[in-house]
């Protein structure tokens, strides 16, 4: 679906500290996947592919607010584009929770499903317990491959950020989520100020850090790093690995 990403069938968690834009640049992707345009420059889009986004955070007038200004809402975009509002709707369980996902998905044909975000989607999650993440990405992972459909999930970062944790180990709670999970986009800001994209996937090689920057429409435009910039930006973190 998306060159250096993701492939249909398979999950990726979107993670940032609260305020890093995660749902811009959710939403970016969504216009990018429905308008075949090139993710943030560097991950190239296949095809023009229907898209749905589970909004259970922001609220219907704050996403109104947000795909009017990235004008998603004009044709053809709002042919390709399906919003499920579903902010304060309590699912008794994951099973149901996944259920109700599978079966938007059928409903609007959607190749690429975005859930917003997973903690408020997914009902009496215990970020912090192993066995329950992996029953839940176990799960989703089974949508996914059922519905043939990539999902992403936005996911929040570990307190202060994750700076000092790996690309896959500065997701917040558990590490199942990441573990399962086929690809993972952290957001994270470095000490000049400047928010940076690092990016891993199981499925494609490495991609270079990019310096994030944003538009009037607040479209993401991923810069890449220069030599000359280099040395004043810190590279991504590394995760130790203990010698036995």
């Amino acid at each position: 679906m998306v060159e250096g990403l993701l492939r249909i069938g398979e999950v990726a968690l979107l993670c940032g500290a609260a305020k890093t834009k995660k749902t811009w640049m959710a939403l970016a992707l969504a216009h990018d996947v429905a308008s075949a345009s090139d993710f943030v420059r560097q991950m190239c889009v296949q095809a023009a592919r229907p898209v749905l986004y589970i909004d259970a955070e922001c609220g219907p007038a704050v996403m109104g607010s947000r795909v009017k200004l990235l004008r998603i809402a004009r044709a053809p975009l709002i042919e390709q584009i399906s919003l499920y509002a579903c902010r304060g709707m309590a699912r008794p369980s994951i099973g149901v929770a996944c259920n109700l996902m599978r079966r938007a998905i059928e409903q609007c044909g959607a190749k690429l499903c975005i859930v917003d975000t997973l903690s408020a989607y997914f009902p009496a999650l215990n970020e912090n317990d192993n066995s329950e993440a992996t029953d839940t990405m176990g799960q989703i992972l089974r949508v996914a491959d059922e519905s043939q459909c990539a999902i992403v999930l936005i996911h929040h970062t570990a307190k202060g950020g994750g700076e000092q944790r790996s690309i896959v180990d500065a997701a917040s709670g558990a590490s199942a989520y990441a573990r399962r999970a086929d690809a993972v986009m952290t957001l994270r800001d470095d000490p000049q100020g400047e928010m940076m994209m690092d990016v891993k996937s199981r499925s494609f090689p490495p991609v270079d850090r990019c310096c994030i920057t944003w538009d009037s429409t607040m479209r993401p435009k991923g810069e890449p790093i220069t030599a000359a910039t280099m040395a004043d930006i810190p590279p991504a973190p590394r995760r130790n690995k203990s010698r036995v």
